[in-house]
Formats: C-alpha cells, structure tokens, sequence
C-alpha cells in the first residue's frame, strides 16, 4: 500500500496522509473497518482479475447527501483509466 498510496497526486486530492508509512496503513485500515461497520462507507478495490491494487472507489452516505471518490495508481494512466477526484 505505502508504494500506491505516498505519492503527490494522492496527497493532493485526496485525503489520505503522506508520507503514507505502515502506520498510516494501519489507522487507514482500523478506520475503513469502523466506516464500514456504521455503514456509512463502501471501499470499494480496483484491480485487474483481483490481482495487485490498482486503486480505489469509495461511496459515502450521509442523511442528507451522497458522495463518491475514486483514486488510481499513477500506471494506470496509460491504460487511460481517470485519476484524482470525483464528486
């Protein structure tokens, strides 16, 4: 994850933190569990046949509105698949 997740474009659009270290993955990953389990957030895995990581959608639900945001991997723009922010 550290080699996908601490890279500019990343920390600049979205909010996950750099440098992303192990304990950057760890707190990320106790705080997707918690999402989750208050059902608030799907994660949402981008790979290619369920291989390495690619990227990620998430969506998020709150009372009054929804949200979504994807990322991926800086390699995947040459497969011309969107980077950044959506939503």
């Amino acid at each position: 994850m550290p080699a996908l997740f601490d890279h500019s474009d990343i920390a600049h659009w979205t909010p996950i933190v750099s440098p992303f270290n192990e304990a950057a993955a760890r707190a990320r990953l106790d705080r997707d569990r918690r999402l989750r389990a208050e059902g608030t957030v799907i994660l949402l895995a981008i790979t290619v046949d369920g291989g390495a990581l690619l990227g990620e959608v998430m969506l998020r639900r709150a009372p009054r509105a929804r949200s979504s945001a994807t990322w991926s991997a800086r390699r995947t723009a040459a497969r011309g698949w969107p980077r950044g922010r959506c939503g």
